[in-house]
């Protein structure tokens, strides 16, 4: 005899069974993946994410973070030997290491807003990562009280942007550049100003960093960001884009030739379609690879369940 389910309508409790999955990051050598999961906690009503790791070879799924918060970020050392990710398990977001052979995280940085952006260094010594700081305010990495944190003062608005989604109020802080030793834990501040940098990778060699900023005093009224190369042996920027237009989402060739990233030169201001594009270092030449393609390489879905999913980033062939 047959057996029907019978319908019913959706309710608010079926929201507590939903589950995303994001950013997942293969493993250098090839055998696994990491990955975030997110849920609602009927507890506490909050989200929380974890970080699991499914083995080809074995076909197996393993839970790898616990508790509430969200862990998220997670990126694999280039030696395939540790795995960074953020975690906002001690309130404020700050950055993780955890060896693949298992065992508990290590907290790396303590810095009193938290952190954000973590990348390696090619060697695997080394994190980039972005921090919140008022201009000329110096990163301090220690563990710093917040019992003022929930006491109310007053905001003092000076630019057009002074508040984001999923942010909040800037409280004229900034997004800067910093890196931290995974094995003293010395952090080296790379910028201090009123800009925000952003989408910041490191050249296949370690040699330099490039990002995306909005510069100059008219940022706010211009909404333009365009992509730049710091070396960090003096600390000089070079500027490839032509402050045209908005440019982010950056990816090193293998051979350290070019540079791949997303963007538009607000053809139509804020409805412009973003496009992909290839500077070569070597002749000093920007390139449009999709002019005249009907599409918007970006991702556009916005959602709470997929917190800090990053968009999907330009990949290489290894022979660049």
């Amino acid at each position: 005899m047959e057996t029907t389910t019978q319908k019913r309508g959706m309710t608010s409790a079926d929201l507590y069974a939903l589950k995303s999955v994001t950013d997942p990051q293969i493993s250098p050598d090839g055998t696994k993946v990491i990955y975030v999961q997110t849920s609602i906690n009927n507890e506490t009503d909050k989200y929380d994410s974890h970080l699991y790791i499914y083995d080809f070879e074995q076909k197996k799924h393993s839970q790898w973070t616990y508790g509430e918060g969200r862990n998220h970020s997670p990126r694999w050392s280039p030696d395939g030997k540790s795995i960074a990710f953020l975690s906002n398990r001690d309130k404020e977001t700050q950055a993780y290491l955890i060896s693949t052979n298992g065992g508990e995280p290590r907290q790396l940085t303590k810095c009193k807003s938290g952190i954000s952006s973590i990348e390696w260094c090619p060697f695997s010594k080394r994190i980039l990562f972005s921090v919140s700081l008022k201009p000329g305010e110096l990163i301090v990495n220690k563990q710093v009280s917040n019992e003022k944190d929930d006491e109310l003062e007053p905001i003092v608005v000076e630019g057009l942007r002074y508040k984001l989604n999923g942010v909040g109020f800037f409280k004229d802080k900034r997004k800067q550049l910093a890196f931290i030793d995974i094995n003293t834990g010395v952090v080296e501040q790379l910028t201090s100003d009123k800009s925000d940098y952003l989408n910041a990778i490191w050249s296949p060699d370690g040699s330099s960093i490039a990002f995306s900023a909005g510069m100059g005093d008219d940022r706010d009224e211009k909404l333009s960001s365009d992509v730049f190369i710091m070396s960090l042996s003096d600390r000089q920027s070079k500027k490839l884009t032509n402050s045209n237009g908005m440019f982010g989402s950056i990816s090193w060739s293998p051979d350290g030739q070019y540079l791949a990233f997303k963007g538009h030169e607000k053809e139509f201001d804020s409805a412009t379609q973003s496009k992909i594009w290839l500077y070569h270092l070597k002749d000093n030449f920007l390139q449009c690879l999709t002019n005249g393609l009907d599409v918007h390489f970006q991702d556009v879905a916005v959602t709470d369940s997929v917190f800090n999913s990053p968009n999907p980033e330009i990949l290489w062939t290894e022979d660049s």
